[in-house]
């Protein structure tokens, strides 16, 4: 059992001091007027942490209890009215909880609903998203469709680039730009491509033996090639090598001596006789060592002459007959070839300069260096032959290579004028198209998680049907007929109030409605068998004023389900092990704290809660109930007067006419016409003057009536004061304020 109950941090109790309520009993009852801290003693039960040190007691832990209470935050949090439909609502906490957010999802009255926002919002999205689709997709056409018409502008060679894509522009311009997308750094011609392409891309291509070019024959080591840079002169031995020498014209002698052999040895030159010997000197001195040595060099000069025969030979052939030859750069091979043979032609000038001068002293260029630039051009041929058959043997792996720059050149060269202006605009509108493209899957993600919430919400609301079958049974054990709880039309596991004769309330709920249909909804669930998530069995229920501007229907309605709740806890029938209540309405008191022959005066105690002026609230408490109202004094008057067995009316009159007075300002709409209808003769004569200030203000019914008090007797009196009630359906009420009431059984 809760044994009290530690405030800290109200304002009501004092923000720097704390308040002790206790100890507390199965039944207790603390009356108070409005801003003497009730509510907040409520608030602390319900929710201990949002008071800051706030403590309940239990007698043992394993007496702690649930406490469920009801007050005005119960009010808010249980019933939601709909802001669509009119004189419809929710009950429940977490109904109520559901259909505010379900309100806030799907909008209500003028507000729109996030999940409209979105729709907008993915509406805008997508429209802004269609329109940059549409302008990248004009411009990937206008690309798309001009690469298309220019692919006749690729070489032959090369249009196995296409193959596979020549049915499908979409493909085909997929293709362009990824070679778009690649990064390069030269752009290959497309004659480059095609020489390449022989290779990679031809399926009959065949590897090409490299071009074979003539060695440079050993000229530095021909025994002729030394004699050029050095005299070659006849024999120092003879007598004419002095003079010979000094004139140094031994070229001259030795040309010379072909015309001795015709002239019968005469001088050619001065027609003298020779001396004799002198032909002998002369072939002495151009002996065998110089005629050797002019040999030497002739047959140098002839093997030069041979190599400049066996290079044109051999160019001539190859580019007749070698594959390979396509690889040559002609522009260049032709300046080598012109300049190998200006190189040749100078040295056999040269050479046979010396040998018409043998005695002559010849520099001559190196004889290799004539055929070094073609050399060079055929070496370099040779390196693009070995790229080819190297290619060839790699086909597979090199093709897409090549593949890819054919389309680099496609796009850069044929397509540049077109791609740069894809280029320029393309990239914003695929950036601005993939923002749009998240915002779009973020929203559509959000908007789904909105339209699934919804359904979950909709789907985990307690069903309203048994609910208000209970609640209606609750009404009609406790006499209450003038409205009951109906399924609400339009609103799936809604409520709605239906009057006694059917017309169903469309007004949006009052004040007193609401406080009255959620302390139904209250009771219900303090009945209720089935359990929260970590709710315990027992509970203590705290009940802060439930009635707010209540008729009297009302009144006695909620004091009959509040007897009963407290009758269980005395009998030890229900969840309910105690109960905590709070109110500032005298009468709601009155009805409530009436003692039954099942109550015991231990089970109960009676509190108040004062407000003051300078200072924090107080709380009284006493064994007796401190509260009694004028209205309960004249009843006690009358249950004395009438248990003393008084005669005389006199008095009594009195009394019974204010408590009609009182009691009917309760009730209000009373049909005086009935009331009076319902007896007759004397006794007519008699109500009417009862009701004569009950109905004060409207004395029609009265007029031109004159009654003798003293004629009647106070049982006759009595008797018709208690027939007023049972003609008007009151006779529980007469009955508990006579003390002949016992609680009605439980329904």
């Amino acid at each position: 059992m809760l044994t009290s109950i530690t405030i800290r941090n109200a304002h009501a109790f004092g923000l720097s001091g704390e308040v002790v309520i206790g100890p507390l009993r199965e039944l207790t009852f603390l009356f108070g007027g409005n801003g003497s801290g009730k509510t907040t003693i409520s608030r602390a039960l319900a929710s201990p942490a949002s008071f800051p040190g706030t403590t309940l007691t239990w007698s043992s832990t394993a007496n702690e209890r649930q406490v469920s209470v009801y007050n005005r935050d119960y009010v808010a949090d249980t019933l939601r009215q709909s802001r669509n439909l009119p004189g419809v609502f929710v009950l429940g906490e977490s109904n109520a909880q559901a259909q505010e957010q379900i309100d806030a999802l799907l909008g209500a009255g003028d507000a729109v609903g996030s999940i409209q926002r979105k729709r907008a919002s993915l509406l805008a999205f997508n429209t802004t998203h269609e329109a940059k689709a549409s302008e990248l997709r004009s411009q990937r056409e206008a690309l798309r469709d001009k690469a298309w018409s220019l692919r006749s502008a690729v070489p032959p060679e090369l249009s196995k680039m296409f193959v596979g894509l020549n049915n499908s522009k979409d493909k085909f311009f997929d293709r362009l730009l990824l070679a778009l997308s690649e990064s390069y750094d030269d752009i290959d011609t497309y004659d480059m491509l095609a020489v390449e392409a022989a290779a990679v891309l031809d399926a009959e291509a065949t590897p090409i033996t490299p071009l074979a070019y003539p060695m440079r024959p050993a000229f530095e080591a021909m025994p002729g090639y030394g004699l050029l840079s050095s005299p070659v002169v006849g024999s120092q031995d003879v007598n004419l090598s002095g003079l010979i020498g000094h004139l140094k014209n031994a070229d001259w002698v030795q040309q010379g001596i072909q015309f001795v052999e015709h002239s019968s040895d005469r001088c050619p030159f001065c027609q003298q006789q020779l001396p004799q010997g002198f032909i002998d000197d002369i072939e002495n001195y151009f002996n065998r060592r110089y005629t050797s040595q002019l040999a030497d060099i002739k047959s140098l000069d002839a093997q030069v002459q041979a190599w400049e025969s066996v290079w044109n030979d051999s160019l001539s052939r190859l580019s007749q007959s070698a594959e390979g030859w396509k690889y040559i750069d002609p522009e260049a091979l032709a300046k080598a070839h012109v300049n190998f043979t200006r190189i040749v032609k100078a040295l056999v000038s040269d050479i046979e300069m010396k040998l018409r001068n043998p005695s002559a002293v010849i520099q001559i260029q190196e004889p290799g260096d004539a055929s070094e630039g073609l050399e060079w051009e055929l070496d370099a041929t040779n390196t693009k032959i070995g790229e080819h058959n190297a290619r060839l043997k790699n086909a597979a792996l090199t093709r897409r290579e090549l593949l890819r720059r054919c389309w680099i050149t496609f796009a850069r060269t044929t397509l540049a004028a077109e791609s740069a202006r894809y280029e320029a605009l393309a990239p914003s509108l695929t950036v601005a198209i993939r923002t749009l493209s998240e915002k779009i899957a973020d929203a559509a993600s959000s908007l789904a998680a909105d339209e699934k919430l919804v359904v979950e919400l909709q789907s985990h609301e307690t069903s309203s049907k048994p609910i208000i079958a209970k609640i209606n049974r609750l009404l009609t054990s406790a006499g209450f007929n003038n409205f009951h709880l109906i399924e609400a039309p339009g609103l799936k596991n809604g409520y709605s109030l239906a009057r006694e004769s059917g017309e169903v309330v469309v007004d949006t709920l009052s004040e007193g409605e609401r406080t009255f249909v959620t302390f139904l909804y209250y009771v219900h669930s303090l009945e209720g068998a089935a359990l929260g998530a970590g709710e315990r069995r027992e509970v203590v229920a705290v009940i802060d004023d439930p009635i707010s501007s209540l008729d009297s229907d009302v009144l006695y309605a909620v004091s009959t389900l509040v007897r009963r709740l407290l009758n269980n806890v005395n009998n030890r029938k229900a969840r309910v092990k105690q109960v905590i209540l709070l109110t500032h309405n005298a009468h709601f008191h009155k009805e409530v704290t009436y003692v039954g022959s099942s109550d015991t005066a231990g089970s109960r105690q009676f509190g108040i809660v004062r407000k003051n002026a300078t200072g924090p609230s107080i709380i009284e408490f006493m064994d007796k109930n401190p509260i009694k109202t004028a209205y309960a004094a004249l009843w006690d008057e009358v249950k004395r007067l009438s248990a003393d067995g008084v005669e005389s009316a006199t008095g009594l009159q009195n009394y019974l006419r204010r408590i009609l007075e009182t009691y009917f300002k309760i009730l209000g709409g009373v049909d005086y016409s009935r009331v009076v209808g319902a007896f007759s003769g004397e006794e007519q004569a008699a109500c009417r003057a009862l009701l004569s200030w009950a109905n004060a203000g409207s004395h029609a019914i009265f007029d031109d009536i004159e009654y003798e008090t003293s004629a009647s007797s106070a049982t006759t009196y009595m008797g018709i004061f208690k027939k007023i009630f049972t003609v008007l359906e009151q006779e529980g009420h007469y009955s508990m304020m006579m003390g002949e009431l016992e609680l009605p059984p439980r329904a």
